[in-house]
């Protein structure tokens, strides 16, 4: 188990995972992702009685509070407990890296979890008045296994047990049942019998596509030029060196400094620049006149620069990010050359960023051109006309934001293929694929960075034997929602002061 007193956690060279199990046949169920089994183990809602824990040297630092509580590691302890039981299942799944600090760093944060959820509870038993019995805590003696022989509660080892020892396992089983109460309060709600049946009409019906991906990173580079020349200031092109200060008066007066002679350019920036290119005495490299417009408070200004010639030093402006600069001009501008890639390359940049309503314009225009195609001289043909593939996704229900999915597992066969991004989550895509009789082609969908064209191939029943197991998974699924919503409400909560990172790296110091 790792102890303290060790060094700060370095990324594993070669850590584990579980790998996905791929969706087969048309169950309704699609176990998907890729799950790390210490995000497993942190999660999970795994409360274990801690009836004793690692020893330390001396009082460790709190990780912090809740509710006035501390949550802090001491032998015997919660926290302590939960150290060691996440050791161990991490060893059980496979993992011998017991002393990598970054495996170290998971397991305290996981024991620290675990630990704020437990006092979090025990905090709601208090506020409600839950208390347990002496009679209920007898009954719990009884369990538990270190006073068990042959399967029975064993009056004579419990006797030799230290009435410390003694005291420690009652007060242990009194939390779990504390907890365990507001649990079963918190965790009651169960869905109701039409709420389930409404989920099996959504998964009765499947449907089966086939469609092509126009990217919107297909935009003709003519289409780029085209803007560019709309827009030529925007890709003229400067070398300048900067200084740059906190103060508007003093770039001021550096700056006559630097006119009067009195002191190189090199030199004050050496001296006095509060930016990245002050070591290299202030050369900042060529800028495009659009990112010129991004780095000061106003965009005018940007023109100014353009505007220098070689050698030529501009007045103080206002950077965008409140501090003052000068500039010196190392060359006159260059106009753009809209056959050269490189500007190409930087059009494409600005217009991504602040003129994607174009680029996804062009991309619905030829989706439409598509489409008409397609539907005249059938799919197939017409994608071969424009050079596009044809993919296939489904069968799929309709279920919107994959809203039934929670950790490793959904409820609902998800949609999934190239190009597919963010299609559960468009109302428009779902719109079209349930709403298209079968062979019909849909309108461009715009996705996360394509317009999509699909066309209804198939509409099929699904399989009885999945929409029936969906009586029976939904409620661990729901349930499992809960508990996670509960775990992360202790987690979230403002009674919770969370000084983890900083305590671990006082105790796992480098020495």
């Amino acid at each position: 188990m790792p102890s303290p007193k060790q060094k700060e956690p370095t990324a594993p060279s070669n850590s584990k995972q579980v790998k996905e199990k791929p969706a087969s046949g048309r169950n309704t169920f699609v176990y998907v992702g890729t799950i790390v089994i210490l995000v497993i183990v942190v999660v999970a809602f795994v409360f274990v009685p801690s009836f004793g824990g690692p020893s330390t040297n001396g009082r460790l630092p709190d990780f912090g509070t809740y509710a006035g509580t501390p949550i802090r590691y001491e032998q015997g302890g919660y926290m302590a407990g939960q150290v060691q039981a996440i050791n161990e299942q991490l060893k059980a799944s496979g993992y011998d890296q017991v002393d990598n600090q970054f495996f170290a760093f998971q397991v305290w944060k996981g024991a620290f979890d675990r630990t704020v959820v437990h006092t979090g509870l025990l905090h709601e038993a208090r506020k409600a008045g839950i208390t347990v019995s002496e009679d209920r805590l007898n009954e719990e003696i009884l369990k538990v296994p270190e006073f068990q022989e042959d399967g029975k509660f064993s009056l004579e080892r419990y006797r030799e047990a230290t009435e410390a020892r003694k005291l420690a396992i009652r007060t242990s089983l009194r939390d779990e049942l504390l907890k365990s109460y507001v649990l079963d309060d918190a965790l009651s709600l169960r869905p109701s019998s039409r709420e389930i049946d409404f989920l099996k009409s959504m998964a009765r019906e499947e449907r089966v596509i086939e469609y092509v991906v126009l990217p919107f990173a297909a935009f003709p580079d003519e289409q780029k030029a085209a803007f560019g020349r709309e827009n030529p200031a925007k890709f003229r092109r400067i070398a300048l060196s900067r200084i740059t200060l906190d103060d508007e008066k003093e770039a001021g007066a550096l700056l006559a400094k630097v006119k009067d002679g009195t002191q190189t350019f090199e030199d004050a920036a050496k001296a006095h620049s509060k930016d990245a290119w002050a070591e290299q005495g202030g050369a900042s490299g060529s800028r495009w006149g659009y990112e010129l417009e991004s780095e000061l408070a106003q965009a005018q200004d940007a023109q100014a620069l353009l505007a220098l010639k070689a050698g030529d030093i501009s007045p103080v402006f206002k950077t965008a990010a409140g501090s003052w600069a000068f500039f010196r001009a190392e060359a006159a501008a260059a106009e753009p050359d809209f056959s050269s890639p490189e500007t190409l390359k930087a059009v494409w940049e600005y217009m991504n960023k602040w003129e994607r309503g174009r680029i996804e314009d062009a991309a619905v225009l030829r989706g439409k051109d598509f489409a008409v195609d397609a539907a005249a001289r059938g799919f197939l043909s017409a994608a071969g006309s424009y050079g596009l593939s044809v993919r296939e996704a489904g069968p799929f229900p309709l279920s919107y934001g994959d809203a039934f999915s929670t950790g490793s597992a959904s409820l609902f066969r998800k949609i999934s293929g190239e190009g597919l991004d963010g299609a559960s989550g468009s109302e428009k895509f779902l719109t079209s694929a349930f709403s298209l009789a079968a062979g019909s082609v849909s309108e461009p969908v715009l996705l996360r960075d394509a317009a999509v064209v699909l066309r209804v191939k198939e509409i099929r029943s699904a399989d009885e034997t999945g929409i029936q197991l969906i009586e029976f998974y939904y409620p661990y699924l729901f349930a499992q929602a809960r508990e996670m919503e509960l775990y992360d409400r202790f987690l979230s909560s403002p009674d919770l002061k969370d000084n983890f990172t900083t305590a671990f790296f006082q105790i796992f110091r480098t020495e």
